[in-house]
């Protein structure tokens, strides 16, 4: 489906951008155009490098992972949201750090089981907590959950590794 007349020239300005995420984004959701969405480099944007500025040997940030906007939780949202290409080492890195805070003994400690199944956490958790334990995994056995919630560390983990 080709854009309207006035859309085009947005999308030609899209295209043009100086930021390689900016360019890749145009092409592959504006345009549908897989082959000419170019990700390799988007690592040399400022917006990509920006986002990984200030990185620890440890693959965090200097602050919880979950520190709204800058901890690595967030800044991962963002490459993601980017088109970070899969395999991006610095992003491994921070996943890694995610991952470790996610399924540490202390976060898992604060998952309620009653009656043996996985009870919900209070609203103010609601967002965190389904990012922890897929939906399907609610009000399941506790082992059973916290099986799922492995499986699905391993898998996000997996698929930055490809």
């Amino acid at each position: 489906m080709l854009p309207e007349a006035g859309t085009s020239k947005a999308i030609e300005w899209l295209l043009a951008s100086e930021e390689p995420a900016v360019r890749y984004l145009a092409s592959r959701d504006l345009l549908d155009d897989d082959a000419a969405a170019d990700r390799s480099h988007i690592t040399e944007g400022g917006n990509f490098r920006a986002l990984l500025a200030g990185q620890q040997p440890d693959g965090g940030f200097g602050v919880h992972p979950y520190k709204k906007w800058t901890g690595a939780h967030w800044r991962l949202v963002s490459l993601v949201e980017l088109g970070a290409p899969r395999g991006e080492s610095r992003a491994i890195a921070a996943a890694d750090t995610v991952l470790s805070w996610l399924t540490s003994a202390q976060r898992r400690s604060k998952i309620r089981v009653v009656e043996g199944r996985v009870a919900p956490l209070r609203v103010s958790r609601g967002e965190r907590t389904c990012r922890l334990l897929p939906a399907r995994a609610r009000g399941r056995p506790a082992r059973q959950a916290a099986r799922r919630i492995a499986d699905r560390m391993a898998m996000a983990r997996w698929w930055l590794e490809l």
